[in-house]
């Protein structure tokens, strides 16, 4: 069955702050949609969005049950993203299996203000016609940044534990205090995984909690495999350990 093309409108505010003139700092909140498509068996979408900002994930947005236009709450933070960077946006619909990809949009960031962009959004190859074009508000502003930010990389696990079939599939989400700083790609099939993927928390501080949860992807419910705490302290911390099981998960981060 072929879909004819769909016009989608997503409002997008970002907000961008110079910083010692080679820093910067990019927000992006108040995403919406209309009139996105269903599937084939015409059922209406869970929509979520994912983000990234210069090849950096910013996580994904909560899950919209049962909709065409949704409204998420989620403001994603690139606490190094710098103008001229690529802001890449996602639209998927959450499923049973496999979540599909509605449409991809990219626009380059600049100082200044402009608004209406424009960009069509990339049909997967998987699907037949689901080309969509985007309308975009972006507005860039000069703000001063807060007076903390954590930055988390360098995670790699080691013998990682599955279900009782084969090694597992895992994937880490990452919180900083009560923020949602999003999750990894995931490894499959892979006991001893590492992640290439950078987090950042604009507005972490000394004393916060930072939470790593690590997960085996599954084809109905994934598996919490362990939950790692760590109270955030200035500095620099290389090669933070955490037992997951009989295996361990390793870590890097900094309080800026």
């Amino acid at each position: 069955m072929a879909f004819s093309p769909r016009l989608v409108y997503l409002a997008v505010l970002v907000l961008a702050s110079l910083v010692m003139l080679s820093n910067a700092a990019v927000r992006v909140s108040r995403l919406r949609a209309t009139n996105l498509p269903g599937d084939s068996l015409g059922y209406r979408p869970d929509p979520y969005v994912k983000a990234w900002c210069a090849g950096v994930s910013g996580g994904k947005s909560e899950t919209v049950k049962d909709t065409y236009s949704p409204i998420w709450k989620k403001e994603f933070n690139f606490p190094s993203c710098k103008p001229k960077s690529t802001l890449r946006l996602e639209v998927w619909d959450k499923d049973i299996s496999n979540d599909d990809l509605l449409g991809r949009c990219t626009v380059m960031l600049s100082s200044g203000s402009f608004s209406n962009a424009k960009c069509a959004m990339k049909k997967d190859k998987a699907m037949t016609s689901r080309l969509m074009l985007v309308a975009i508000l972006v507005t860039a502003a000069h703000l001063p940044l807060t007076d903390a930010a954590v930055r988390l990389w360098g995670l790699r696990a080691f013998n990682l534990k599955g279900d009782p079939i084969g090694p597992p599939d895992p994937y880490i989400k990452v919180w900083c205090s009560s923020t949602f700083g999003g999750m990894t790609e995931f490894h499959k099939n892979n006991a001893n995984p590492i992640w290439t993927v950078e987090f950042n928390f604009p507005n972490c501080k000394a004393f916060d909690n930072l939470q790593l949860e690590v997960w085996d992807k599954d084809t109905n419910f994934d598996d919490l495999l362990e939950t790692c705490l760590t109270q955030v302290r200035s500095g620099t911390h290389v090669n933070n350990n955490c037992m997951v099981g009989k295996g361990s998960l390793s870590y890097n981060y900094e309080l800026i």
